[in-house]
């Protein structure tokens, strides 16, 4: 979310998007806000993810729960 207050890491030229921001250092045309993207994927989705694994198979395969943790966040990065 810093980013996006920033005005850094900004995503491909989205002129018909109706969500698009215009970023000070990125030109006249509007973008894609990506760093709103990644912080709900890596924010919100996986605590959900995390949060439905702990309450599915609480804490008894060690491990799980951290696996979950990097392989969530490998795909959230990803995509």
């Amino acid at each position: 979310i810093a980013n996006f207050i920033n005005g850094e890491l900004w995503g491909r030229p989205a002129p018909d998007f109706p969500s698009a921001v215009v970023f000070p250092h990125a030109g006249p045309e509007p973008r894609h806000p990506s760093q709103l993207y990644e912080a709900f994927a890596e924010g919100l989705l996986l605590f959900l993810l995390l949060a439905w694994a702990v309450r599915r198979f609480g804490f008894r395969r060690p491990g799980l729960i951290g696996g979950i943790f990097v392989l969530g966040y490998a795909v959230a990065r990803i995509a």
